[in-house]
């Protein structure tokens, strides 16, 4: 009889690999190894198979719409829903997600908790407990890498330009710790809208990028700060972004596949993809690794040009599409044209609309997160609220 020991270990993770998530999840009770393979090698692989395209908008980073990038649905024990747009200020808006988990706001104060963390893969909810202090934005990053570990980050930055300091939530202890990081970051995130009192504060521009226990921030003057969570001690770093002469556009910083990426225009309307080496000894930290040019892309995909507004063909080389997001684990990278959504394959040149939201898209705000499932329970720093369900009815009696 032959048993898995005498198999190799490929064919025994292409097996794995084969099941259903809640048959692997019980068989990583076999034994410590078997939990390790499952955990790092087959749950992320089969989550891998599913990409899911999160879209935030505007001002709020507001989750408002999803889309399933290929056919394969992905296996989840969804139970319930975080509750939406029920009674007056009564509401949960998801206003982040990180690797498979999702960041939820409520904006009515007299709530036990203000900040809740799902994975709704495995049917977890989190409250979180009452921050140190409020803030009145979204501007609140979530961070979780299922690989190293399965606990996770909420850190709160809060707009004191003499003190300047961030909150952040681990739930490895179930605590708030307040982190005061000296720096003249500081005013690189600080932004003042006189007209409008709910802007003004620490903001960054599209999304923070969470990448090896480092938290990465594209500002709106086109810098990059980087804050080292690796420590008790958080410090911070001003990275200077390459300097493409075009003026207008923030660019959009992502990880795909352990890799932080930076997009942007240059002068001449290309469209740049650097790659950053945070451990450059030349000095020169971003390379670029691809160059798209516009032009070329519409001749080698005639349908798009097809479909472009007569007014925009006749128009001189122009920012025409807009990168909102890196794939997390392939060579394509999502732009936006005319309110919709287009996949770009690196490899190919081939370029796919995949996605019309039911909204036009704003270039300057909106951003689209890419990410897959986790499959990974992730560890509960208390024993309640560990079902989504329970949730929704605790605010439908609140209402």
């Amino acid at each position: 009889m032959i048993t898995a020991e005498h198999l190799p270990i490929d064919i025994v993770i292409e097996i794995l690999c084969r099941l259903p998530i809640k048959s692997l999840t019980v068989l990583k009770c076999v034994s410590k190894s078997w939990n390790k393979l499952i955990s790092h090698v087959c749950i992320p692989r089969v989550s891998a198979d599913v990409c899911i395209l999160n879209l935030y908008t505007g001002f709020l980073r507001r989750f408002r719409h999803s889309w399933y990038l290929s056919d394969k649905k992905p296996e989840v024990n969804y139970v319930g829903s975080i509750p939406k747009d029920k009674g007056k200020g009564e509401v949960y808006h998801e206003i982040d997600c990180c690797n498979g988990l999702s960041l939820y706001k409520c904006h009515q104060p007299d709530y036990a908790s203000r900040y809740v963390v799902a994975n709704v893969a495995t049917n977890q909810c989190f409250r979180i407990p009452e921050p140190l202090e409020h803030v009145k934005s979204n501007y609140a990053a979530l961070i979780f890498d299922p690989v190293q570990s399965k606990d996770y980050k909420v850190v709160l930055p809060h707009s004191y330009l003499d003190h300047p300091r961030l909150d952040i939530f681990s739930s490895e202890n179930g605590k708030w710790v307040r982190h005061f990081v000296p720096g003249d970051w500081v005013k690189y995130l600080f932004v003042v809208e006189s007209d409008a009192p709910y802007y003004r504060g620490f903001k960054w521009a599209k999304k923070a990028v969470h990448l090896d226990r480092m938290l990465y921030m594209l500002t709106e003057k086109k810098y990059c700060v980087q804050f080292d969570l690796k420590s008790a001690t958080v410090s911070a770093q001003v990275i200077e972004l390459p300097s493409p002469g075009c003026e207008t556009g923030t660019g959009l910083i992502e990880n795909s596949r352990g890799v932080l990426y930076y997009l942007n225009y240059d002068e001449e309307f290309r469209l740049l993809m650097w790659q950053f080496d945070y451990h450059s000894t030349s000095g020169k930290f971003w390379e670029v690794k691809h160059c798209i040019c516009i032009n070329d892309l519409l001749d080698n995909n005639q349908a798009i040009w097809h479909t472009l507004h007569v007014h925009v063909r006749d128009r001189q080389p122009c920012r025409l599409f807009e990168p909102y997001g890196v794939h997390p684990l392939s060579d394509i990278i999502f732009l936006g044209l005319q309110g919709k959504v287009y996949t770009y394959h690196l490899g190919s040149h081939k370029c796919e609309l995949v996605w019309k939201p039911e909204r036009i898209l704003s270039w300057r705000r909106d951003f689209i997160y890419a990410f897959s499932y986790s499959y990974v329970n992730v560890k509960d720093f208390h024993k309640a609220d560990h079902d989504l369900l329970s949730l929704t009815t605790t605010t439908e009696n609140v209402k």
